[in-house]
């Protein structure tokens, strides 16, 4: 899979708003706390995956990798911007 550097981009940057345990600051050392996700959700895209799938994969991001309570009105809407991006 060949991934091109504009679809990494833009799923760094929306991966950095949503920023569910709240560390993004551009400021700081801390731009590339979700960087290790990227890959998986470029692959979601390429595969076509549907809204439901990505926001499943934020769902897990968030409790089992984060062991946070899961936001799903929050990753509905990231999931939808990611989607978006299936176009790029």
């Amino acid at each position: 899979m060949n991934i091109s550097k504009r679809l990494k981009e833009s799923v760094k940057n929306i991966l950095d708003e949503w920023d569910p345990i709240g560390v993004y600051d551009e400021a700081t050392q801390l731009k590339d706390e979700y960087d290790g996700y990227i890959y998986h959700i470029c692959r979601l895209i390429f595969e076509n995956s549907d809204i439901i799938k990505i926001e499943t994969y934020l769902n897990e991001i968030t409790k089992v990798n984060m062991g946070l309570l899961i936001n799903e009105l929050n990753n509905k809407k990231y999931a939808r911007k990611i989607f978006d991006l299936r176009n790029i």
